[in-house]
């Protein structure tokens, strides 16, 4: 509390619902009441000790999810049939129970005023939650908290070892198709357009916090970074450059 901060980000894997650990045995969570099981493992008291219930008393957080809250590198707006884990029903990963079940366990331990989009004319997210916020903080900084899960497109096979130059190229060129999205479109338009405002107010430091590595770090294991889905970070990035002052 000394530190008077004036935000905490907790950037995604606030729990690991996808390993066993003391509380929970299973290699899974699945219903709501494991999913429930995990957070309480996290924000519960243990040997005496409990500082994240120190930080929420005095201190607002930011929370959002990346994969570990569901399951390992999952990707909500790929269809379900794409990845055995999750069940069949719904036309999106994002429709099915497993990700239904995990969301609403976050949520209920990461108090979340219920958000929906509306009519966005993309099924993937279209009355589906909506976890991106903005949030202001005078003329000092605006922070922009996005969702780099519940839509994006299913990940590009995973280059292991140093690629050839056939494998390096079918990547680079897959990674640049403009159809691939990580944040989803309705999301991205909230981002740049919220980044706009808070230029044309005069804020200071726009802060765009994003559970993905957004940096170049090169095409091994970039598939589920932002790396994989090069043509809206490219479009991101360029929007920043030309439309914010460096």
């Amino acid at each position: 509390p000394e530190r008077e901060l004036d935000f905490f980000v907790a950037l995604g894997d606030t729990v690991y619902a996808d390993v066993p650990s003391i509380d929970f045995l299973g290699p899974q969570a699945r219903s709501v009441e494991d999913f429930r099981v995990k957070h309480n493992e996290v924000y519960r008291e243990r040997f005496g000790v409990n500082s994240l219930a120190d930080l929420r008393a005095s201190t607002a957080i930011l929370a959002v999810i990346d994969d570990h809250e569901v399951t390992n590198d999952f990707a909500g707006g790929a269809p379900p049939e794409s990845d055995p884990r999750f069940d069949a029903t719904g036309e999106f990963i994002n429709d099915t129970d497993l990700f239904d079940h995990g969301l609403q366990a976050f949520q209920e331990y990461n108090p979340i005023r219920d958000e929906f989009y509306g009519d966005t004319g993309d099924p993937r997210t279209a009355g589906k939650r909506k976890l991106y916020r903005s949030r202001r903080y005078g003329h000092d900084a605006a922070v922009m908290l996005v969702d780099a899960r519940s839509f994006r497109d299913e990940a590009l096979p995973e280059l292991l070892a140093p690629p050839g130059r056939r494998e390096f190229r079918d990547f680079v060129e897959a990674s640049f198709a403009s159809s691939r999205t990580m944040l989803g479109a309705a999301q991205l338009t909230d981002l740049m357009d919220d980044l706009l405002r808070a230029e044309a107010d005069g804020v200071t430091w726009k802060f765009v916090i994003v559970p993905e590595p957004i940096q170049n770090l090169g095409p091994i294991l970039a598939g589920d970074r932002y790396e994989g889905y090069a043509y809206e970070r490219s479009a991101l990035l360029d929007f920043i450059e030309q439309n914010l002052r460096g």
